[in-house]
């Protein structure tokens, strides 16, 4: 006959306290209904767990080694409460985002480090990558979510719009085209630009004679990164055209933002498999980037409406 978890926890009692009245008090148990249980676990191994004297009980060699292993389990269904504790609060865990890199100079470190700071417990992994990357990575599950371009197309993947971000010019204050409210794409005729390779094709909106190697008989320089970018523009070398995002958080420090007239925009989606099941974090996580894009998009939209009154 096995032991029962009845006779495991008097004997547990009963060895930690190291007399049967006093592990049967812990129990509030009377004395002779815990030596019946102890007597019934006795019977079940085959072999005396005490030596009796007098009013004394000693454990034997077996009982010792039988209640080693019974901490050790008793030991892991603590361990067990305290996942499952975490688990309720949303305390335990990792997560991925993918993320463009438009996105990593403020806004997503600012979202991601209050997540962090609000679950200490709970690991992540922030790849930069392209929007096309991000996909990919999404769709295969090598990432739980990803944030990017909203114009790509993947059945797989259920999107949810962020926020939808102008195209926009930084340059230093004294740059010939600063002295405007919002620019022509046919102004960029003639300057040095600064564009992101990192936006699929076309996303900039600008005229055929105005991509490839150089723009208007000048010449274009690319980067992966929008912060590069701008700070190409810091240093005097052309005139980037980012997101207004970006752009909005680059002036203030030598540098000055526009928008720029053409009809794309950026259009900022979170990326989440279809018929995937979230974790708890990820559901939280989810409310959390599609409230904060909601409120960034109102304050570049505003940002840019005192630059250039006539856009609002």
């Amino acid at each position: 006959m096995a032991m029962t978890p009845r006779q495991v926890e008097v004997f547990r009692a009963i060895m930690r306290a190291g007399s049967v009245t006093d592990g049967a008090r812990q129990l509030h148990l009377s004395q002779p209904a815990a030596s019946k249980q102890l007597r019934l676990l006795e019977e079940s191994l085959g072999f005396p767990l005490f030596e009796r004297s007098k009013n004394r009980i000693v454990p034997t060699y077996e009982a010792e080694a039988l209640a080693e292993q019974i901490e050790a389990v008793y030991s892991g269904l603590d361990e067990l409460d305290r996942f499952a504790a975490a688990l309720r609060h949303n305390n335990h865990g990792g997560i991925s985002v993918a993320t463009l890199p438009m996105l990593t100079h403020r806004w997503m470190p600012a979202l991601l480090g209050a997540f962090a700071t609000e679950y200490p417990n709970v690991s992540m992994s922030i790849p930069v990558r392209s929007t096309s990357w991000i996909v990919k990575a999404v769709a295969a599950g090598r990432v739980e979510m990803g944030v990017g371009l909203q114009n790509s197309a993947e059945p797989t993947l259920q999107l949810t719009r962020l926020m939808r971000l102008p195209v926009a010019c930084v340059m230093v204050p004294d740059h010939p085209l600063a002295a405007l409210r919002r620019i022509e794409p046919r102004e960029l005729r003639g300057h040095d630009c600064i564009t992101l390779t990192n936006l699929g094709a076309n996303p900039l909106g600008l005229p055929p004679d105005l991509r490839g190697d150089t723009i208007g008989g000048r010449r274009r320089l690319e980067s992966f990164s929008s912060v590069f970018a701008c700070e190409f523009a810091r240093a005097g070398i052309g005139l980037a055209i980012v997101d207004g995002l970006s752009a909005m958080y680059s002036t203030g420090d030598g540098l000055v933002a526009r928008p720029l007239n053409v009809a794309n925009t950026f259009d900022i989606a979170l990326m989440t498999p279809r018929r995937r099941h979230r974790s708890r974090l990820a559901q939280i996580l989810h409310a959390r980037f599609v409230e904060a894009g909601a409120a960034t998009e109102a304050t570049v939209t505003g940002f840019f409406a005192a630059l250039d009154p006539a856009s609002a």
